[in-house]
């Protein structure tokens, strides 16, 4: 009786431990592949605490907030930025729901921004997400770590990157610090780089592959570019230039008369006027 009762208990304890890697590790995969597909459903969190203290600043007036702003968030899921000039590149995407901050606010879709620090070290924040009501641009420091940049909370608020120091922090207010930092804006319009059809952005470079020219626009390469094409798209592309330049078969039939030195056989076109 003792040994079955023990074996129910190591059942139920590995049993409770698989499940538990598991849920975890499907939540480690959404979260590192939901901007690679505008259709995955993410959920999107701000710091409730960081989103309290903003909505009790109207209009951010009483610390006169602009709007380019950045907020360090320790609590949020995401990066979330309210205006969509501070974007690099970004696409569109919907169903996506940023819980805890009133239930009303949809994120609009995600991209990359810029950001040069006053210890004028540029970082390039990647999967930001486009909120538009958002009371303010909200940094995560948990994608911050996941992009390598560690924050150490102090006397002083730091960002370091491979041991070295590339930016700091303010506190403006009871647990509200903000970036010393500037967004870059791009002079690119993201929209209508987004809107380049697939074979143009092809002929643009050189007729390069679409594997390529994905690989381009994921890694940043392609400066205002990203990559929104489906794989429908994709699959059903065609390029006639391309089909042209690889074409192997001559257009004429084999030549039964073959010349055996220089000159011996002439090729020559007739022209005739009539008049």
């Amino acid at each position: 009786m003792i040994t079955f009762v023990i074996i129910i208990a190591l059942y139920h304890t590995v049993a409770t431990a698989l499940a538990h890697v598991t849920g975890r590790y499907r939540t480690m995969t959404q979260l590192d592949t939901s901007h690679l597909d505008p259709t995955v459903s993410v959920t999107v969190r701000p710091s409730v605490n960081v989103v309290a203290l903003l909505g009790r600043l109207p209009s951010n007036r009483e610390l006169h907030l602009p709007n380019d702003t950045l907020v360090l968030d320790s609590g949020a899921s995401h990066h979330m930025v309210k205006d969509a000039s501070l974007f690099d590149a970004w696409h569109t995407r919907s169903h996506v729901a940023v819980d805890g901050a009133g239930g009303s606010l949809m994120a609009q879709g995600t991209g990359s921004i810029t950001i040069r620090t006053s210890k004028q070290r540029t970082i390039k924040l990647c999967n930001v997400y486009y909120v538009p009501d958002l009371p303010a641009n909200l940094i995560s420091v948990m994608q911050l770590r996941r992009e390598r940049v560690y924050t150490h909370f102090g006397k002083t608020i730091e960002l370091r990157s491979q041991g070295q120091l590339i930016g700091v922090a303010s506190l403006i207010a009871n647990q509200l610090s903000t970036l010393d930092a500037t967004p870059i804006r791009s002079t690119v319009s993201p929209v209508a780089a987004a809107a380049v059809p697939l074979l143009t952005l092809h002929q643009r470079f050189g007729h390069l592959s679409l594997p390529n020219l994905q690989r381009a626009a994921s890694s940043g390469q392609l400066q205002g570019q990203t990559w929104t094409y489906s794989v429908a798209e994709c699959k059903a592309f065609s390029c006639d230039t391309c089909k042209a330049a690889k074409a192997t078969r001559t257009p004429f039939p084999t030549s039964d008369s073959r010349a055996s030195q220089p000159l011996e056989l002439v090729h020559s076109d007739i022209l005739t006027l009539s008049g």
